[in-house]
């Protein structure tokens, strides 16, 4: 079954009246894969599950309206409490609700030692795959104890104590998670960044955070590149107003080797041996678990703040609830630790619950073939995935037929969560054509009285014709499906008498044989047949590349703004920082960005 979910969790506030719950709540119960049936009895099937679905929806959002107290108070009770609660909900001061106020707890505790204690410690919490480095490790719940515990030790005679900061720097290794819990172990808060920024980003982070340690990996390793993680923490120490008090290096031998400095710099393996386990230190429910910076294509990166006790109760409960994973069961977030959905369900949603998480260190695409996720499903009987839709994308585009995918067996998957971004309908084709099943958007909209779902763009995602709202996603999924075209984003242009136009930029297939002028007259055609004339599609070009954020986002708005002249700050994010320079050439031959100053 394919799915489309909000990449995070579901939160509290949601279901408590505080936000849309029809935005992300709807897909609750996760029906069975059906296997291979005739087509009337899966839609038969999937009838049914839909009604049974819909029934326990409907059931837990009345609940959550009219019984919020003992609603919550369910979703509590899956983490265990050093000191119960004295009150479910405090709304008193909104929007700033608190939840299980009085509460005491562990995210450290009741992500790992309850399940040592309760006689899982040889279950295995987290496999390692790493086709960058060529190496699989499993780590067992007893394992991660060990390792957790004597680094919080560590960090503790390092002066870490309740409410302190911690900085991680580190690639997608375990060491990032050991280094996470270690942190909330001693009741401090963690701030993991995003291995793809740069040392102004992370001079900017320390100096609002405020660490007293930073936990720093030697170095990460791209498809066709080594980043030097210590070097660029080192810069940023250098240059910051914030000096923190020591900093704790994870050598990676294997890849590549960091200078040390014995007067600041203790190594991961010294700072372990030097140390006793430490306990978990408990804290109150609204205590801040982590600060997770957005990446500033903005303005200046926002600290957001997680409480504890609500955010790790409502993941554990999302595991099962949400996404229909069991306790046996094998869950893999294709995603980063340095985005919330890594903190979210990589670390903290599958720990708490209990199951194992996969943790993947490499490419869709290029580490080394298309096939690359289809191995690690198959190698490691992963049961429930989670990826972006630009990463199904990037695999339609390198291996359309599936020629690398169809060496391995998917059948221990039951379901694909596809999040995070739009999905257009050509990839959505191509993905049931290849995991049999079921596509279930469960983006922002609404059902009129007929019951049709209208599914709506985000307000960034539309663009003014002439008084018409034209949703860039629409016109995207018509561009998409040219069978030459492999990439494709729509932006609004400004144009003097309809107010604003589209324009899109493609990138063709690579064994494409048509001229880019025909492409484009074909393109027109099929907008203004499946659109309409309205739409006033006539401006696009081809590029080489697009700019795509590392969690495989499109930067729409930076275009916008070149296109209008306006000064564009490249964000750390982007993965390819260099498709500005053509982009903004492309976009000056059709008119636009004329006086626009370089991206930097």
């Amino acid at each position: 079954m394919l799915t489309s979910v909000n990449g995070d969790c579901i939160v509290p506030e949601v279901l408590a009246g505080k936000g849309k719950s029809n935005d992300v709540f709807q897909n609750q119960v996760i029906p069975p894969r059906f296997g291979q049936r005739e087509p009337e009895e899966l839609e038969e099937l999937a009838l049914k599950q839909k009604s049974l679905d819909n029934q326990k929806y409907q059931e837990s959002l009345r609940r959550s309206l009219e019984e919020p107290e003992e609603f919550w108070k369910e979703v509590g009770q899956c983490v265990t409490w050093t000191k119960p609660w004295d009150e479910v909900l405090d709304n008193t001061k909104q929007p700033f609700t608190k939840w299980f106020v009085g509460g005491e707890l562990n995210a450290c505790y009741n992500a790992v030692d309850r399940h040592v204690l309760a006689g899982d410690g040889e279950k295995v919490a987290l496999i390692h795959d790493s086709p960058v480095t060529k190496s699989i490790r499993h780590i067992t719940y007893q394992e991660l104890q060990d390792k957790v515990s004597r680094l919080a030790g560590a960090l503790a005679k390092m002066g870490v104590s309740r409410g302190d900061r911690v900085i991680v720097y580190m690639p997608m290794i375990p060491e990032a998670i050991i280094a996470m819990l270690a942190t909330v172990r001693l009741g401090a808060v963690h701030s993991v960044v995003f291995g793809g920024f740069a040392a102004r980003e992370l001079r900017v982070r320390i100096e609002h955070a405020e660490p007293k340690v930073i936990i720093v990996a030697s170095a990460g390793c791209e498809p066709n590149r080594i980043v030097r993680y210590k070097d660029i923490v080192n810069e940023a120490i250098a240059t910051s107003s914030v000096k923190p008090l020591h900093c704790i290096l994870y050598q990676r031998y294997n890849v590549a080797f960091a200078e040390l400095d014995p007067e600041y710099d203790t190594l991961w393996e010294d700072a372990l041996a030097m140390s006793e386990p430490h306990s978990c230190v408990p804290v109150e429910a609204n205590d801040p678990l982590y600060i997770l910076y957005t990446s500033g294509t903005t303005d200046s990166p926002k600290g957001i703040q997680r409480p504890v006790g609500g955010h790790i109760a409502t993941l554990a409960w999302t595991m099962q609830t949400i996404y229909g994973m069991g306790k046996n069961d094998v869950w893999w977030t294709a995603s980063d630790m340095g985005w919330v959905v890594g903190h979210s369900y990589i670390c903290y949603g599958p720990l708490v619950y209990g199951m194992t998480s996969v943790m993947y260190e490499g490419k869709p695409d290029r580490t080394p073939d298309p096939g690359a996720y289809f191995r690690v499903i198959h190698e490691h009987g992963v049961n429930g995935m989670l990826t972006a839709p630009t990463a199904l994308r990037v695999i339609k585009r390198a291996d359309p037929e599936v020629k690398f995918g169809t060496k391995y067996s998917t059948k221990s998957l039951r379901t694909l969560f596809a999040a995070g971004e739009h999905c257009d309908y050509d990839t959505l084709t191509w993905a049931r054509r290849i995991f049999d099943g079921f596509y279930d958007t469960m983006d922002a909209g609404f059902i009129d009285e007929n019951g049709y779902v209208y599914v709506m763009a985000r307000d960034d995602d539309v663009i003014n014709v002439a008084g018409h709202r034209l949703s860039t996603a629409a016109l995207e999924d018509v561009v998409l499906s040219h069978p030459d075209i492999g990439d494709a984003a729509v932006i609004g242009v400004p144009e003097p008498t309809k107010g604003e136009i589209p324009l899109c930029l493609f990138i063709v297939k690579q064994d494409t044989r048509k001229a880019e002028p025909e492409i484009i007259r074909e393109l027109i055609k099929m907008v203004r047949e499946l659109i309409g004339p309205i739409a006033a599609f006539h401006v696009a070009a081809a590029v080489r590349g697009l700019p795509r954020t590392r969690s495989g986002k499109t930067a729409r708005k930076s275009i916008a703004d070149l296109a209008r002249n306006k000064f564009v700050k490249i964000s750390g994010t982007i993965e390819d920082p260099t498709v500005y320079k053509e982009i903004k050439a492309v976009l000056q031959k059709l008119g636009y960005a004329k006086t626009a100053p370089d991206p930097q």
